[in-house]
């Protein structure tokens, strides 16, 4: 295979510092009865938002209650609880700041808001998935090991999707923040709760999101959000053989995979463990391209991946 990477890759380098890890998440769709309950523990905590209970529309939701349902402890649960409340108690101080509540809190602080409503809803919705398995066992009670060649710390699977959605309207929101009022302080905190990384700044985006915007057929602030939550394709010491073999495959198999940008830095920062069958065209700024041996021949039938700067093309 040869990977053409354009210079806009490089906005995959935004900082230093890897997102902290945001623990495990309810795996889509589930695979197995043991992770549809914790399911219902990760919803139950974003639902409570540090609370000892809540009262949703008549149903009192109660820490003890959820970790006896979920099998998942009342400490870990509890953990789940503060992290999520951290951006929420932003969108909240946001909402009351005036003393009054704002009758129409701006992007993106609206989006967080509700997103607790939508929590509580998944955490029925979970509990109703459960009980409905407990009358069908379609499922095993286990979830069966998954196959793959990478380390835990490089793979980009499980993956936080909602965390993603909620990054991705923070900074959508941004400009709207900033225009409704003196809101530049909050929208970084609130950058820095949802991403994980401590010193994410308002600049950090300003300067990485045009780089995103310029990519074609790329949703820029998903992408970004994307790369945000993802490690840091440098961070790690090397790939194996059969860890380039995995990725390179990953991508074959889907050139539009969300993480197409993330595997193909990790080969670019690794490029000494691909062998001999394997090429780098580095398109410079006035299209050119740049070989790194073996030299290829015009480049074959190309596949953009995950409508990057990056395209895969079988060697000839």
């Amino acid at each position: 295979m040869r990977v053409a990477a354009g210079l806009l890759a490089a906005a995959l380098s935004l900082g230093t510092a890897q997102a902290s890890p945001p623990g495990e998440r309810p795996s889509n769709p589930p695979q197995s009865l043991e992770e549809m309950r914790f399911a219902i523990a990760w919803y139950g905590a974003a639902c409570l938002l540090g609370a000892s209970e809540v009262d949703l529309y008549g149903d009192v939701i109660r820490l003890e209650d959820v970790a006896v349902e979920s099998g998942v402890s009342v400490d870990r649960i509890r953990a789940m609880a503060e992290a999520r409340a951290t951006e929420h108690d932003i969108a909240v101080d946001v909402l009351r700041r005036g003393g009054e509540p704002l009758r129409d809190p701006p992007e993106p602080f609206l989006t967080i808001l509700r997103q607790a409503q939508a929590d509580c809803q998944d955490w029925e919705r979970a509990r109703r998935v459960v009980e409905r398995e407990l009358s069908t066992r379609r499922f095993p009670d286990v979830s069966p090991t998954r196959a793959t060649a990478l380390r835990g710390e490089i793979d980009p699977l499980p993956f936080d999707f909602e965390r993603r959605q909620r990054l991705t309207a923070v900074i959508r929101g941004i400009d709207e923040a900033l225009a409704a009022g003196d809101f530049g302080a909050d929208v970084e905190a609130l950058l820095q709760a949802v991403s994980g990384r401590a010193n994410l700044s308002l600049a950090d985006i300003e300067e990485a999101l045009p780089l995103y915007t310029a990519l074609p057929g790329t949703n820029a602030a998903e992408a970004l959000a994307t790369d945000l939550l993802l490690p840091n394709p440098e961070s790690f010491d090397g790939l194996t053989e059969a860890e380039v073999a995995e990725i390179l495959a990953r991508v074959s198999d889907d050139p539009q995979d969300p993480f197409g940008r993330y595997y193909m830095w990790l080969l670019l920062a690794h490029s000494d463990v691909l062998g001999d069958g394997a090429s780098f065209v580095i398109i410079d700024e006035t299209g050119e391209e740049q070989v790194e041996a073996p030299p290829p021949g015009p480049l074959p039938s190309c596949t953009r991946i995950a409508g990057s700067a990056a395209v895969a093309c079988p060697l000839r």
